[in-house]
């Protein structure tokens, strides 16, 4: 259950002067089929669940080698789909903060 019939996904990181670091990836999950039941839980049939895609995108800046800034954006189509039956994934979020080392 719930494994789809194929799953292609691409990824890529750039670096600019080892300052500034961009990441991308793009996945694709085929079709896939959730177990579902009847309400008195006694029968059992299968769901069919779409094909989804998603692109995501991360920028990081490096002030210093343990000081650092990123944004990373995900679902940039905004597209909404269910990876598991009855749980919508977040449509376009960005999530960002600060990170530093010692």
């Amino acid at each position: 259950w719930h494994k789809p019939e194929y799953d292609i996904s691409l990824s890529a990181k750039f670096a600019i002067r080892d300052i500034i670091f961009i990441r991308g990836e793009i996945t694709n999950y085929g079709k896939s089929f959730a177990k579902t039941y009847s309400s008195t839980g006694l029968s059992v049939k299968s769901e069919p669940m779409e094909s989804w895609m998603d692109i995501n995108l991360g920028i990081e800046y490096r002030y210093t080698k343990s000081l650092s800034i990123f944004a990373d954006f995900y679902n940039l189509g905004n597209t909404s789909y269910m990876r598991w039956y009855n749980y919508p994934v977040q449509q376009f979020s960005i999530i960002g903060g600060l990170s530093y080392s010692f």
